[in-house]
């Protein structure tokens, strides 16, 4: 993939699709259980959230007004979802040290105001970022990411090599942990029904520039069911062995 995007003013255009074997080497690395990702069990398969998501932060990474920034803080929502093979038409808009996507399956006439997907990020220096000042947090759930899943990872995403530790390799793992959840928690998840992704919101901290393949990364998980049962939301907070805080997330999904 071509992740330098010619910008014009502000605002440049691309368009991508995800084949699947991107799909895929990225469901195997992130270990995202879903069935509706998974080729064996659906003719087409739905594309991964984390995966455009990711797609579209190396796509900021890219363009970016300043090289030493760090991506943040980010927010993605999906109206619809995606499927492999599937021709996607993105917009970008650089502010300062913000960059805004928009995905439709169509090209760009206008900025649209309710896209397939918009995902924002902005930008720090390493500096600006957090620090947690919080006492140690209790810990739920573990997960450690070997060489082997960053591999799988840059490989879906249309990555020949990951110069450092990719921040969304981390993230995208909550999908994972979220299916953990459930299956330790059985009753609290909808009989017959998969989960699809609605937003996401993320907020990094300074020691996530420590983070590196091989060491443990720790999960509490604060869940909220909505009112029909098919809504949820978690609070996730993801933390190291010295119980710093890498990254909180606000994750919300539906049973469909």
């Amino acid at each position: 993939m071509e992740y330098k995007v010619p910008i014009k003013g502000n605002i440049g255009t691309f368009s991508f699709l995800v084949s699947p074997e991107m799909n895929d080497s990225f469901r195997k690395s992130t270990k995202d259980d879903n069935p509706i990702h998974d080729p064996s069990l659906t003719p087409k398969p739905v594309v991964l959230g984390f995966l455009l998501e990711s797609i579209l932060e190396t796509i900021a990474e890219h363009n970016k007004p300043i090289p030493d920034l760090i991506p943040a803080h980010q927010t993605v929502n999906f109206r619809d979802q995606v499927y492999v093979n599937d021709p996607l038409y993105g917009l970008m808009t650089v502010h300062n040290s913000a960059v805004e996507f928009y995905l439709e399956d169509k090209p760009f006439i206008e900025i649209p105001k309710k896209p397939k997907v918009r995902y924002s990020v902005h930008f720090l220096t390493p500096d600006q970022l957090k620090e947690q000042r919080e006492e140690p947090q209790r810990q739920d759930l573990m997960d450690i990411i070997l060489e082997e899943d960053i591999k799988g990872f840059c490989k879906g995403i249309g990555l020949e090599d990951a110069p450092k530790f990719p921040f969304m390799a981390g993230i995208s793992r909550l999908s994972k942990i979220i299916l953990q959840y459930f299956q330790e928690n059985p009753d609290k998840k909808p009989t017959n029904k998969f989960l699809s992704y609605t937003s996401h919101e993320i907020n990094i901290f300074k020691d996530m520039l420590n983070l590196v393949s091989g060491k443990p990364t720790y999960y509490n998980l604060f869940p909220k069911i909505g009112e029909s049962s098919s809504h949820y939301r978690f609070d996730i907070h993801a933390i190291n062995e010295q119980n710093k805080k890498l990254y909180e997330a606000r994750v919300k999904l539906f049973a469909i």
